[in-house]
This record gives C-alpha cells, structure tokens and sequence, in this order.
C-alpha cells in the first residue's frame, strides 16, 4: 500500500447550514488567505454579505477530503439554492490552477516536451472541459456556476486571480485596492485604446481570420462611447502598402502610421502609460504575446510600463492569451495582472488555441 504524503486534521466547518448567507463567495487556500483579508474587508465595507471559504473546506464537506473540481462545482450549486435568499451573487477564486491538477507531471521526464509541473501552480483546480478541438480540454471556469443542464448559462458572475504565491496575492490585492479608491472622474478613465493585428498582409492579401480594423470598428465606432464621454484612440498594425493596395488604406487621422511592430509596441506602451481605461485587443496571439508577424506586445514588454495608478482593462478578442493553467508558463494575461505597480487591474482573455503553442493561432 502507498503510504500517505500527508495526514492532517480536518477543521469544523458547516457549508451545508441552510442559515449561511452571501453575496460574495472568495475561494482561496489557507496559505493565501493573509492576502485576501483586505479585499474582504472592502467588499464588506462596499455593503456585500462577503464571506471568505477556505477550498479545503469545501473538499472535506463535499469530496471527502479528496482535491476535485465537482466539489467546488457542488458547493457552489448548494449555496446557490440552499442558503438564505438572496442567493450569492460573486464568487472569486483565488489562486492559480493548471492543466495537471492531480501533478502526473511533477516528476521530470514524465510528460511531454519534458513538462515539469511546480507545486504551487494549482492552488485552485480549473474546470477543465473538452471544448476545443485542436487542443482538447482547456479551462471553462464559468461551468463552477452553471447548474441548469438545459440553459448552460452561468447563475453567477465569476473570476479568478490566477495567483500561486502570497506575494503574488498580495501585489495583485494592492493593485485592485488602490483602483477602486481612486476617484472615478479622471481623466484617464474617459480613455479606450483599440489595438488590432494587420489585416492584410505585406502582398495585399486579407487575413484568413477576417479583417481585424473592421470588428474593431465595429465597437470603437459606436456613438454609445462618443456619447458617454469617452475618447477613442487606435492603434491598427499596417503591414500593406496602400499605394500599391487600396484596401489597406487607413484614414490618417483617426489612425497614426503604424507599419511596424515596435512602433505600434511603443505607441501601446505610451497609451498604457499615460492611462486608458480599457484596452482592446483584436487580432492572433500567443501564450505570452499578441500578434506574432510581427509581434506587437508580449510579456517582456510589460516590463517597460510605468502606470502605477493607471491600470487599464485588459480586454483580448483572440486566442490563448488567458491561458492561465499552463504550469510553469505564465499567460500575457497573468503577466500583466500579477505585476506589482503596473500592468492591468483586470483581464478578459481566450484560453484556447487553434494552432496550439505556434507564434500565431486564428482568432476564436
């Protein structure tokens, strides 16, 4: 018989009590709890009925001990319908996850491409789901709060902070603290950066994914932003002569003349820096990287910003930069947010990939 790594004693909880109640749900493990007790207090302080779970808890009421996304799924159902109305609205799980949850791969020369799974990198478990077919299964944590078989929508508003470390933690809570308590009416804060990969190329030929410019003009061009007081700024990759080609002709203004990858890199780098709410991204990526030929941002040139009390959201309508669960590889997405003193306070990324770990994938 296996002998086991570890026994430890299981502390009282009651998750199954009809009398709990919440509004916001924040999953962490005890290791990362410290860093976590300050965001409970301000969403306390916001008026929510905030309620921090310990993921162990949550194994032993529910798994008997044993680590297992269907535990938390089934907690979440539970609290969903069995607590006191009104159900929990929020729930946040905080802490990073992987592909190898089980750690088949923490032995070198085990896996693949010689995997090495660290430790840490599944703090919280991703609920993995076989929904892509190039790459199988990938992460879909919006089924740990899909409990209706027939509608497949989830009953509450999700996210994670893909953290594996207190420090970590800790700068990613500094961050999201010092966001929500500055004030909202700066000027910053009206600013939206739309950022797309070319979408012809070099020869005049149209991406196969479709034309970026377009379906990023199809958001920045809508009068809702114009009439809300926001301003739009673009910064559209051009890799095609519009000389020799006319539909790769931009209007110059609204779009600056970007015909290379560092000069749309640098003006990125300057838009974050001086501050933009949001930033939106259309077009191929990586792992670690947008576009790819050429790339145009990647995780080493997060390392140039400086926007300390500027963070923006992230939003990237493409693939694989928000492939959090890949141990030991950092997402563009986790870079960003996990930075301590700059980067993003918050990300919406695709986890899926096409061409699998390629420099460049289609759009999803």
């Amino acid at each position: 018989m296996r002998r086991p790594r570890q026994i430890a004693r299981s502390e009282l909880t009651n998750l199954h009590a009809a009398t709990n109640g919440a509004d916001y749900l924040l999953i962490t493990t005890a290791a990362l709890r410290p860093a976590l007790e300050p965001l409970l207090g301000l969403r306390k302080a916001q008026g929510l009925r905030a309620i921090l779970v310990d993921v162990q808890a949550i194994y032993d009421e529910f798994s008997g001990g044993a680590t297992d996304p269907a535990a938390i799924h089934a907690f979440l159902q539970y609290a969903y319908t069995h607590w006191r109305r009104p159900a929990p609205t929020y729930v946040l799980l905080a802490g990073d996850g992987s592909f190898d949850p089980l750690g088949y791969c923490t032995e070198p020369g085990v896996c693949f491409d010689g995997l090495v799974t660290p430790p840490e990198t599944n703090q919280i478990p991703p609920f993995l789901v076989a929904s892509d077919p190039w790459i199988g299964e990938t992460a879909a944590d919006n089924r740990y709060v899909t409990f209706s078989a027939e509608g497949g929508l989830p009953a509450m508003a999700i996210g994670r902070l893909p953290v594996a470390t207190l420090a970590e933690a800790r700068a990613v809570v500094a961050k999201i603290l010092d966001y929500e308590r500055q004030p909202a009416a700066q000027e910053w804060r009206a600013h939206i950066t739309f950022v797309t990969d070319n979408a012809f190329d070099a020869g005049g030929e149209l991406d196969p994914a479709g034309n970026f410019w377009d379906f990023s003009d199809r958001v920045a061009n809508d009068p809702m932003l114009a009439a809300a007081g926001l301003r739009v700024e673009r910064l559209y990759l051009n890799l095609c002569d519009p000389d020799a080609h006319g539909a790769c002709r931009l209007p110059n203004p609204p779009y600056p003349p970007l015909k290379d990858g560092p000069s749309l890199t640098s003006a990125l780098i300057g838009a974050i820096n001086a501050g933009s709410a949001i930033v939106n991204y259309t077009g191929h990526a990586a792992l670690a990287s947008w576009a790819g030929l050429p790339e145009i941002f990647s995780s080493e040139d997060a390392t140039r910003l400086i926007n300390q009390d500027r963070l923006p959201v992230m939003v990237d309508m493409t693939c694989y930069t928000g492939y959090f669960h890949f141990p030991g590889a950092p997402s563009l997405a986790e870079t960003l947010l996990r930075a301590p003193t700059r980067g993003s306070v918050a990300g919406v990324g695709g986890d899926r990939a096409r061409s699998g770990r390629k420099a460049r994938c289609p759009r999803s």
